[in-house]
């Protein structure tokens, strides 16, 4: 029996991890994604069992190709795991044999260990204790391209998992690290600009519903506006966002990431599903600019392999789609460097002393994420900073009044949220949203100013 076959012999529970303080709206989209299945599930099937947690979300009596939708359609999971087997007290896990097959077949694997209130495990009795299970030790490098296992320890219950993928979703691959820069994680990326593109459907009538992008004018003009653009994360997600490209399309069929699933029907038919649904023709300018030239210079990396990445997937829909009579313009193909900078370019640029000026009938998405090193400054200075940040959001408003803006601020402190709202608030709608990334808890201030 495979190990696909094994796993869907009966309803499964899965365990969806998510970045701390965004559970509402991974919960959102994961309903959104399960209960709105692109394969339907077998007459008198149970509805799963959504279960939100502070750092997970737990579902029961779902089903594997439910699963396999998340994994194609989700911008906001971290990572997708399957409950392998659990046990109580002394006794041992009882896995199926056909995942050693798997683990004998990969060369290995690779085990997270989480542990709470269980005094008499360590992290190391509990690999010791799987290896025991299984037969052999977990990889020592985690990032090597093998099965990933989370063993979850509460009490005297454990838990082992499977995960759907073998490197975590929010891993899209086109990202280069930066040495000075803690960048934003994909997956916090994406639930942040999702959010403020809803404030922007919202204000045009269209309410929450997620189909919105499927839905939207592509005669609507867009100016994206990204200072302190980094390592390019806000742009590139907001590329897939407002085209519609999931981000697990972004992985060839024939790379070593699809694993175990690479040969499922359910899973090819829901890639074929999810490449389908994507956008063409969205009139949008990309203007980003950061005071670092190696920042800079590293976004500009990053785009050619986001943008290699984007021409092969365009590629391989106008080969294999006897339907699509579209022509990909700049915007899709984004192979050309003369065409891509007409719409797209990554430069040297001072937000406090550059002009944003909105062509007539253009909406501006402006999301603000300061660089993370001001934010490790003397108090004077960060506030200072935040000051002159929200300053300059006024001073926008002013020089583009027939343009609605939809943004948001990230801020790291109570002081900085506080300066920056007294300022625009007068001008602007605002809301805030707070979360963690790593040990930073952070506040992003949302700002809207529809027309």
């Amino acid at each position: 029996m495979s190990l696909f076959a094994s796993i869907t012999k009966k309803p499964l529970t899965a365990h969806l991890s998510f970045t701390p303080g965004l559970g509402a709206y991974a919960l959102e989209e994961c309903n959104s994604i399960i209960l709105n299945p692109w394969i339907p599930e077998k007459k008198n099937t149970a509805e799963p069992q959504l279960i939100l947690h502070p750092e997970k979300i737990i579902v029961r009596k779902v089903s594997l190709q439910a699963l396999l939708g998340l994994l194609t359609r989700s911008y906001s999971l971290r990572d997708i795991y399957v409950l392998l087997a659990e046990k109580l007290g002394d006794k041992d896990f009882v896995l199926d044999p056909e995942i050693r097959d798997l683990i004998r077949k990969e060369g290995g694997y690779n085990l997270v260990v989480q542990i709470r209130q269980s005094p008499r495990w360590t992290e190391q009795s509990a690999r010791n204790h799987l290896t025991k299970i299984i037969g052999r030790d977990p990889s020592q490098k985690l990032n090597e391209l093998k099965p990933r296992f989370l063993l979850e320890i509460f009490n005297n219950h454990a838990k082992l998992y499977l995960a759907l993928r073998d490197k975590p979703l929010y891993q899209r691959g086109f990202r280069s690290p930066l040495s000075k820069s803690a960048p934003l994680s994909e997956d916090i990326a994406a639930i942040l600009l999702n959010q403020m593109i809803q404030r922007f459907f919202q204000n045009q009538g269209k309410g929450q519903n997620k189909n919105s992008i499927q839905n939207f004018d592509p005669k609507s003009k867009i100016r994206f506006v990204l200072p302190f653009s980094g390592t390019g994360t806000l742009a590139f997600e907001f590329y897939l966002i407002m085209n519609s490209i999931a981000p697990e399309n972004l992985n060839s069929l024939e790379s070593k990431h699809i694993n175990i699933w690479k040969g499922n029907d359910p899973y090819l038919f829901l890639r074929k599903k999810s490449k389908a649904s994507i956008l063409e023709n969205l009139n949008i300018i990309m203007e980003c600019y950061d005071l670092e030239t190696d920042a800079v210079d590293n976004s500009n990396s990053n785009l050619e392999s986001f943008a290699e990445r984007i021409q092969e997937l365009r590629s391989d829909i106008l080969v294999n789609s006897q339907t699509n009579k579209s022509k990909p313009n700049a915007n899709s193909t984004l192979h050309s460097k003369t065409d891509r900078s007409a719409f797209w370019s990554f430069e040297e640029g001072n937000f406090f002393e550059r002009k944003i000026d909105a062509g007539e009938g253009e909406t501006i998405f402006l999301p603000l994420n300061p660089p993370y090193g001001l934010r490790m400054q003397k108090k004077e200075e960060n506030t200072n900073f935040y000051t002159r940040i929200a300053e300059k959001l006024i001073e926008i408003e002013k020089k583009n009044a027939g343009n609605p803006i939809f943004g948001f601020l990230l801020c790291p402190d109570s002081e900085t949220h506080f300066l920056a709202c007294k300022v625009i608030k007068p001008k602007y709608k605002i809301e805030t949203v707070h979360f963690s990334q790593g040990n930073l808890s952070l506040r992003a201030l949302f700002f809207s100013r529809p027309i």
